[in-house]
């Protein structure tokens, strides 16, 4: 996405991104896009964590690895 509107977002705004997703409080500068091909049960649990008031997940939920697939 940097590459194809020729920006470059901040370290800030990456973790925005992964960490928040789809949020009607963002400002408007974030997206999400993607699509699970493979472990859809671990996001399904990823759901069910318990968040507080700001929709943020209570302990840190973190990626260890994942793959960028080009259809």
């Amino acid at each position: 996405m940097e590459k194809e509107q020729n920006i470059t977002y901040t370290p800030e705004q990456r973790e925005a991104f992964m960490l928040q997703g789809e949020t009607p409080s963002l400002d408007g500068n974030y997206t999400v896009f993607g699509e699970v091909v493979s472990g859809q049960k671990i996001v399904d649990k990823i759901n069910l964590v318990i968040t507080n008031e700001k929709d943020r997940p209570l302990k840190n939920i973190k990626i260890k690895s994942m793959a960028i697939v080009k259809k």
